[in-house]
């Protein structure tokens, strides 16, 4: 093959022939379609500027997208090839992006093959002739060890030459998703509860406890309806192999679930199980179900999945049902499922005041109520009732990731960066496949003046958000901000706003980064349009999520003081 067909980028080579991404072994680096396409185009004008323009017409012809499409694929790039400092692929406000990929010779590529299977032979053969040493030394028991012996050797041959090969992280966590959960169904058909669904939420959860499991969040993948796509372009939707779906129903004080893997590829269902359990149960079903998806994954459980088996179940399924509904209502943001899902949460700890994770959802729940006003019933003097109200969840229960998440959350709302930071830490490492608690880990790092680390772990956190939820294209769209890009902040506010064009925080980040770039008008325009919203909006709404890093701070107040909002003082 021609050396020209062969580009370094980063820590990886394209080979733009075949169309495959390689790390520096010649194993493939996995990319979504888009952002293969996307390297493509940037490759074929190697060192020149390609517009956005340009981009979406070559990537995405006759199809409408939003800017956030092609900022997540740009994104994507950059973590595949280790570039977090932005220095190989650069973005160039207001005018695109542009690459530097230098040609590689086919020979180097192949010694780096060869390189990597000379040493895998190597192990290998170490490993046979250890068997063989170990069998000659012991009768039939000995043999069957020696051969386990075989297979160990071969698992942590593959492990080590696996995480030698992908490009640097900041932490183990990098691969696209490996699964989605959709939405379980509620039998019979009509029955309100949504209980099929917040069974789901709650796999997901424990799914997300295993460092090697990738999962969709729940946000994206239940927003996608089988009725209405087929299995497969859910799958290349979500840009996932496998889905889980299900049914559930609830019969007294059982459950009657039904789970499915699916594989995404044709369709084809690769296994199928019933079971029936009361709330004792519910825990250890999970677990048994959660151990059946990996192992047909071929992924490593962790201990603290284990743990979360024999953590102490709900009194009643009542209780575990009110919970879960709660949890599903903190995410409808309107007054009335707030209040609704407030009084379930109640309800669920007056019957079993001992139950960890309603008292995590309660002061997630209040802490979303008292920032957002979404209810307009709780003030900031009550901020410290919503982190005694998580705190109370961690004492009953130290591993549950969504407690350790909420009180991130919490902490940042009280001006605490440093300790909102140690929690986000916290939650990633029980749950380092939560999309959620790496989107928080990101929020920390930036409010704790980490803003580049912010910013990569954002970038891993939305390879689990392939449709993205409204108050992470917020999040994302100021961590851009901060770091300076943006472009990409421009984007990301652009389609939060067009999903929820009242979201106050949104809209003015979408000000401050308009009069940044220079298009003053559109600024001028967009702050009109808050005023017009929010008469009375002070200074101060501009410093959100900007913990006390000063730079940013001072940046936001001449923002907001060029647009016409006075002075707090």
């Amino acid at each position: 093959m021609e050396a020209s067909t062969r580009y370094g980028i980063g820590s990886a080579v394209f080979d733009s022939a075949r169309g495959l991404l390689l790390d520096g072994t010649g194993r493939t680096v996995p990319l979504r379609a888009q952002a293969l396409k996307v390297l493509e185009v940037l490759v074929a004008h190697n060192h020149e500027v390609v517009t956005r323009e340009t981009l979406h017409q070559m990537v995405w012809p006759n199809v409408v997208v939003t800017d956030d499409s092609l900022v997540q694929c740009i994104s994507e790039i950059r973590r595949a090839v280790g570039d977090s400092a932005h220095e190989v692929l650069r973005t160039l406000p207001r005018r695109g992006y542009s690459i530097d990929a230098e040609p590689v010779a086919e020979d180097i590529v192949q010694q780096r093959s060869e390189l990597r299977t000379a040493s895998l032979t190597g192990t290998l053969e170490r490993a046979e002739r250890g068997a063989r040493t170990v069998s000659a030394r012991v009768g039939f028991i000995g043999r069957i060890a020696a051969a386990g012996l075989v297979l160990v050797l071969l698992a942590v041959a593959g492990t080590v030459f696996w995480r030698a090969s992908p490009p640097a992280q900041t932490d183990a966590f990098g691969a696209r998703p490996a699964l989605a959960v959709l939405a379980f169904r509620t039998e019979p058909v009509g029955d309100p509860s949504g209980l099929g669904t917040s069974f789901a939420e709650e796999l997901i959860g424990d799914l997300a406890r295993d460092v090697d499991l990738p999962v969709v969040s729940g946000r994206s993948s239940f927003t996608l309806d089988p009725g209405q796509m087929t299995i497969q372009e859910i799958a290349a939707r979500l840009g996932v192999r496998y889905l889980v779906d299900g049914v559930v129903r609830r019969d007294g004080d059982t459950l009657a679930i039904r789970v499915e893997l699916v594989d995404g590829a044709d369709g084809r269902i690769v296994w199928t199980s019933h079971s029936t359990a009361d709330v004792s149960q519910l825990s250890l079903q999970r677990h048994e179900l959660i151990e059946r998806i990996v192992g047909s994954l071929s992924a490593t459980m962790r201990s603290t999945q284990q743990r979360k088996a024999l953590a102490r179940p709900a009194a009643n399924l009542d209780v575990y049902w009110l919970t879960l509904r709660g949890y599903a209502g903190k995410h409808r943001f309107t007054a009335d499922a707030y209040r609704a899902a407030r009084a379930d949460l109640h309800e669920a700890l007056r019957l079993d005041p001992q139950h960890a994770p309603a008292w995590a959802v309660l002061g997630y729940l209040n802490l979303i109520d008292i920032v957002l006003h979404i209810t307009g019933e709780l003030s900031r003097n009550q901020l410290d009732e919503a982190l005694a109200q998580v705190n109370r969840a961690i004492e009953l229960d130290p591993v549950l990731p969504i407690a350790h998440q909420a009180r991130s959350v919490v902490l940042g709302a009280t001006g605490r960066p440093a300790e909102a930071l140690v929690a986000a830490e916290t939650a990633v490492r029980l749950a380092p496949g939560d999309a959620d608690n790496r989107a928080v880990l990101a929020k920390a790092q930036v409010e704790a003046g980490r803003l580049h680390e912010g910013a990569a772990s954002m970038d891993r956190a939305l390879l689990l958000y392939p449709i993205m939820p409204t108050y992470i294209s917020y999040w994302n769209s100021n961590i851009r901000w901060s770091v300076g890009d943006l472009d990409a902040a421009l984007a990301s506010a652009d389609y939060c706003l067009q999903r929820a064009p009242r979201y106050l925080q949104c809209r003015i980040t979408r000000a401050v980064t308009l009069l940044e770039l220079g298009r003053s008008e559109e600024a001028y325009e967009e702050a009109k349009t808050l005023r017009s919203t929010y008469p009375e909006l002070p200074q101060v709404a501009f410093l959100s999520s900007l913990g006390g890093v000063a730079e940013l701070r001072e940046r936001r107040l001449r923002a907001a003081a060029a647009l016409g909002f006075a002075s707090d003082d």
